[in-house]
């Protein structure tokens, strides 16, 4: 199912940095504004379509690396690892695979690669806003930089 059908969520395709557990997002969110900042305009290609075989099921774009975007990574884990609890290793640096979520809970792969065969790839995007997202809402809990959903 596509980001936008998961019921009573706020998602949408995003770029995750660093997923954690924290009492505190207000303190994230002000630590990383000046990590992120400067990323709202940051120019990103989406490229190749993949799948994380895990129990949430993911079908995502790839991110072609730059070094800016593996920068801004890297501050970011910098900044959040000493404020939270359970950060995920998926997201430690030297372990993340940058994508873009697309859909959740996905079984039939084959399905979602004829939708994005009808897409031309690459795909360029431009980052928008940063937000502290909640989980598993996808409410955002703090915005950080840029323009918001406000979902």
């Amino acid at each position: 199912m596509s980001l936008g059908e998961v019921p009573d969520t706020f998602y949408r395709p995003h770029v995750s940095l660093a997923v954690f557990e924290t009492t505190r997002p207000e303190l994230v969110g002000s630590e990383l504004a000046a990590v992120l900042g400067p990323a709202i305009g940051l120019r990103l290609t989406l490229g190749p379509l993949g799948f994380f075989l895990t129990k949430e099921s993911l079908a995502f774009l790839g991110i072609v690396p730059t070094r800016r975007f593996l920068d801004i990574h890297h501050r970011t884990v910098e900044r959040v690892k000493p404020l939270v609890e359970h950060f995920w290793p998926y997201y430690d640096i030297d372990n993340l695979v940058g994508h873009c979520t697309l859909a959740v809970g996905v079984h039939d792969h084959s399905r979602v690669a004829e939708i994005v065969a009808e897409t031309q790839l690459p795909i360029p995007a431009t980052v928008r806003s940063i937000d502290v997202v909640e989980l598993p809402s996808g409410r955002c809990a703090v915005p950080v930089a840029g323009a918001h959903s406000g979902a």
